[in-house]
């Protein structure tokens, strides 16, 4: 197949120049356009072998074409001589140049590929693609958003930063002048840098590659995996309400939190005795998610069906979400109730319904795991998955209910204060 050349990366031309560093400061400049979008109709009943050169596609671009695509990225660093203090940067510029020539030809190849898997006709159904396996729609438009993803902000971050570091070069940058004593600690931060953001290039590579094999269940634990990261965080803004302290970290609105300055002594105590309780809620929450994204599925007796449809595995990751968002609500109320200067009946009374609320999404979330579950290959004699799952979740289920109660019980000591 003709995957196209380097050449239709960006729409302006080049400007000719003599100068082999011009020339590499410019292809890292040149624009890469994402995947294109098509519509086509769905077909509701098509088959593996109706998919024709997908399925050729799909194994080249898992088993040659992105580790192709990780191993060019590795190599792109060591081109610009990035040793740990550069006072004199010996960069290889032919090479560079070479080497980003290769990175687009890639680039293009794949983004190709992935256009012909997750864009152009045949196209599933969502609601028939339960037996396609690894050409569900679920599956080929993660592949369509993580190449986007990696091309808009990852790869464009990175040659960025590349194209920064070489002009820094041309133009004798203080940082770069050997008498400049804070010279070894800039180039080194430069290469921290890069070194960074070419990892995180390389682990959205890596996580295109898992997508191409993983099985429907893994995928799904990936993307609940954050939430463990984020409930984490919440817990930390009811540390810092509990403490007084205040985190100047904008890029999280849960640590900047800070003590208010209370006129009403009930209202202290009664947002200090909700911030207590809300923790438990908070903490059950995370082990939910950590049992649920453990990749270390083989030590489960049960298993998701593989057989599920796009429409059911959004409808699963959809009820899955909104737990998480009933806590992160509650959060959103605890902290509007702790930083006010006085007590509010209405702000209780909509706190004891999110915390029902809470309970409410999460049996919704069991019952939805539970309507998918079939036995783990490694259970021997195989058992009954729906009722592992139940007695495997019990204990926090139940323990979730005593946390919420307790809150409720907070709640309804201080609304029969009158001054509330």
């Amino acid at each position: 197949m003709d995957t196209g050349s380097a050449s239709d990366e960006g729409s302006s031309p080049a400007v000719e120049t003599n100068d082999p560093i011009d020339e590499v400061i410019q292809a890292l400049q040149r624009p890469r356009r994402p995947c294109r979008s098509s519509y086509h109709e769905y077909q509701e009943i098509l088959s593996i072998d109706q998919l024709g050169s997908k399925c050729k596609f799909l194994h080249d671009l898992q088993t040659s074409v992105l580790p192709s695509f990780k191993q060019k990225l590795s190599a792109l660093s060591p081109s610009l001589d990035l040793s740990e203090f550069p006072i004199h940067p010996c960069p290889n510029p032919e090479l560079t140049r070479k080497i980003i020539s290769r990175i687009d030809q890639i680039l293009a190849e794949t983004r190709l590929i992935v256009e012909v898997i997750a864009m152009r006709p045949p196209l599933p159904a969502p609601t028939h693609d339960h037996h396609l396996e690894y050409f569900k729609k679920y599956r080929t438009i993660r592949l369509y958003w993580n190449l986007n993803s990696l091309i808009h902000h990852k790869l464009y971050d990175f040659f960025k930063t590349c194209a920064e570091w070489i002009i820094s070069w041309e133009r004798k940058e203080s940082e770069y002048v050997p008498e400049n004593s804070q010279h070894p600690s800039k180039a080194f931060d430069r290469r921290e840098q890069l070194d960074t953001i070419a990892k995180d290039c390389q682990d959205r590579l890596d996580g295109m590659i898992e997508c191409c094999k993983d099985s429907d269940f893994r995928i799904l634990q990936r993307e609940w995996r954050p939430s463990v990261n984020q409930l984490t965080n919440m817990l930390k803004a009811l540390a810092n309400m509990i403490n007084g302290t205040t985190h100047r970290r904008s890029w999280n609105r849960f640590l900047l939190a800070v003590q208010g300055q209370w006129t009403d002594e009930a209202h202290k105590i009664c947002a200090t005795q909700l911030v207590r309780s809300a923790i438990p809620i908070v903490k059950l929450g995370r082990l939910f998610y950590e049992k649920l994204s453990n990749p270390v599925t083989n030590q489960l007796p049960f298993t998701l069906d593989t057989k599920m449809s796009t429409d059911e595995l959004l409808s699963l990751n959809k009820t899955i979400d909104v737990f998480f968002h009933r806590i992160d609500d509650l959060m959103n109320h605890i902290h509007s109730f702790f930083i006010a200067n006085q007590g509010n009946g209405r702000k209780l009374t909509e706190l004891s319904q999110i915390s029902l609320m809470i309970l409410t999404s999460l049996d919704e979330a069991l019952s939805a795991l539970a309507s998918h579950l079939i036995p783990s290959q490694t259970t021997d004699p195989p058992s009954d998955p729906q009722n592992n799952f139940k007695s495997w979740f019990l204990p926090l289920s139940d323990s979730f209910i005593v946390a919420v109660n307790n809150f409720r019980e907070i709640i309804h000591s201080h609304s029969e204060d009158p001054e509330e």
